[in-house]
């Protein structure tokens, strides 16, 4: 986190890179597993979802004219990579992520996995990515939400003219229909997480990678960030699933002894498998 490399951190500890790298993956793991067991019927009652464009091993169009040029693409994914992201604004907890190509299949698993967190009916805001009202309107039912879009416009060179609000299930407020809040977190994101940033040398070589860290950062974020406007508190305390700020040594052991109990120790499928892929 915060920018530290692994060559970096693997000179700072005297440990070969191999096993530093083994190390965030298996914390990262533990911290996909902790937050898939942790946040659950979370009573919040505005939540806006966005996607965060990232890349993994090379952009998507240096990866496309390499395959034109003739070169192998490798075991491995390589382009862009989306993650989709459900924030509670008040509180800036993060409650659901998913890593994978912005299509709707990953789009409907996302808000699917959103639903099953909730406590009760929120008010839930999107951006224009049209595949989500049918991902709303197959979870929460067009009944069983209040979900609003914000549509912006922009001219042929890309500047803002004007945004568009449209009511499409239940009777969301018009007013608070917006995505500022989770574009803001996403800058936020940027600038903390390297791998995040859209023009980096520190971005992910491989899938697993990008997955396992980014799963330590939104546990960290949620449960051990205290930032100046919660006052002292994170957003895990904020929505009541936490009673106290988290050390990053409690989080580890926390994660670690849930990765331990969970049942995909004796071969089941990673419930805490936020990633679209197959992890390398």
């Amino acid at each position: 986190m915060k920018g530290v490399g692994v060559r970096k951190l693997a000179h700072h500890l005297k440990m070969e890179r191999i096993r530093v790298m083994y190390v965030q993956r298996a914390i990262g793991l533990a911290c996909a597993a902790l937050h898939h067991a942790l946040v659950r019927n979370v009573a919040v009652d505005y939540v806006q979802i966005d996607e965060l464009w990232s890349f993994v091993g090379a952009k998507q169009k240096t990866v496309k004219r390499q395959m034109e040029a003739g070169r192998q693409a490798g075991p491995h994914h390589r382009g862009d990579l989306w993650t989709f992201l459900a924030l509670h604004p008040e509180s800036i907890m993060i409650l659901s992520y998913l890593n994978g190509p912005r299509k709707a299949p990953f789009a409907e698993c996302f808000v699917a996995d959103l639903h099953s967190r909730l406590a009760n009916r929120i008010m839930l805001v999107s951006d224009g990515f049209i595949p989500y009202v049918k991902a709303v309107k197959q979870s929460f039912g067009p009944e069983g939400v209040d979900y609003g879009v914000v549509v912006k416009i922009e001219d042929e060179k890309g500047r803002h003219l004007r945004s568009d609000k449209y009511r499409v299930f239940g009777n969301p407020d018009m007013e608070r229909i917006s995505t500022n809040a989770i574009e803001t977190q996403n800058l936020h994101h940027r600038q903390e997480l390297r791998r995040l940033a859209r023009k980096t040398t520190g971005h992910s070589k491989i899938v697993m990678a990008h997955f396992t860290n980014l799963a330590l950062w939104v546990a960290y974020h949620n449960l051990c960030y205290q930032p100046a406007r919660l006052r002292g508190a994170t957003p895990a305390m904020v929505v009541g699933l936490t009673q106290q700020s988290w050390s990053i040594h409690k989080l580890v052991v926390e994660a670690i002894s849930t990765l331990m109990t969970s049942p995909y120790q004796t071969g089941a499928k990673p419930p805490g498998n936020r990633s679209g892929f197959a992890l390398e």
